[in-house]
């Protein structure tokens, strides 16, 4: 039996499940784009074989510099990002001119820092950084080479923390360094810097 005015096209019925499906598509959209950002950095990166001291040779892409801050104004070095097409190379470089080397280094990296490792309370818990290096002040530079996840390809945005204990061995003295422009709550100076991957 038809309807009182239908001349064919959908039906409401029909309209109704269409938007329902679209709307179940839109949901699971929406939960793909946030579980992006919210996948830990143990989703986004692999080992990468044994981190080394490499210097800035084989790099492919853009290099981004940005301070290491010893507090909001003071900077005792600089960290280098850049990647080639199957890792991310996170490059700590110390004024061991002025004699700042350094003492222990750590990585984490993840596609927004909200994933960052903190402790619930938005404080950035740097011992719970994967990549970890103990150099006791044996350098002024040093690399950390994290393998680039498949999921991520150029024009990704990744957020990298990077923070290193240095230390001054003639005034045995030590200080705790962030590389980045970007503020992480919680620490008066930890920051975070981006790279897009190219």
């Amino acid at each position: 039996m038809s309807r009182a005015g239908h001349v064919g096209g959908p039906t409401w019925e029909k309209s109704e499940g269409v938007m329902k499906h679209l709307g179940w598509l839109l949901a699971m959209a929406t939960l793909v784009v946030a579980g992006l950002c919210l996948v830990g950095c143990e989703g986004l990166w692999k080992e990468a074989g044994k981190p080394s001291g490499l210097g800035l040779s084989g790099k492919t892409s853009q290099v981004t510099v940005v301070p290491l801050y010893a507090d909001s104004t003071r900077v005792l070095g600089e960290l280098r990002l850049w990647n080639d097409a199957t890792n991310l190379y996170v490059q700590f470089c110390t004024q061991g001119a002025l004699g700042w080397m350094l003492d222990k280094t750590h990585v984490a990296a993840c596609s927004c820092a909200a994933s960052l490792p903190h402790n619930g309370q938005d404080k950035p818990v740097y011992n719970r950084y994967r990549y970890k290096m103990v150099h006791h002040g044996s350098r002024s530079t040093y690399t950390a080479i994290l393998a680039i996840h498949e999921g991520c390809g150029p024009g990704t945005t990744v957020c990298v923390a990077a923070h290193a204990t240095v230390v001054d061995k003639t005034n045995r003295q030590y200080e705790d360094v962030w590389g980045g422009l970007n503020r992480l709550p919680g620490e008066k100076w930890a920051c975070y810097a981006t790279h897009v991957l190219e």
